[in-house]
């Protein structure tokens, strides 16, 4: 079998030292790194991804699949589907937004509808 690797470019809650550009960034991760698909996330969990990057590492690696990292809530998960080759959900569906608190129900409910409503 075949493991896919999915890895972050200018991962959240790490700084590169360099300050390399993200489509340089994500090039390395897939070419170098061997990335099956990259994921883009915003600055820090919970907050959403800036469009421009996300399409400048999908520009850069055509080829790989970009995910949508962080961010992503029923309101703004058809806009992600439509950019993006799918999405990564978590604080989008926990109670009060919060990572340790347990998924809601609801919101889980909802995301899933509009997502397949994308």
């Amino acid at each position: 079998r075949r493991v896919a690797i999915l890895a972050d470019v200018h991962v959240k809650h790490a700084a590169p030292l360099s300050h390399p550009d993200i489509a340089q960034a994500a090039r390395d991760t897939a070419y170098r790194g061997l990335a099956d698909g990259l994921i883009v996330t915003g600055p820090a969990t919970g907050q959403a991804v800036d469009l421009e990057d996300l399409r400048r590492v999908r520009e850069a690696v055509p080829e790989r699949r970009v995910f949508v990292g962080s961010g992503v809530t029923a309101e703004t998960v058809g806009p992600w589907l439509r950019e993006a080759s799918g999405i990564i959900v978590g604080t989008g569906m926990k109670v009060n937004g919060d990572p340790a608190r347990p998924i809601d129900a609801e919101l889980a409910g909802a995301l899933a509808r509009a997502a397949g409503r994308s």
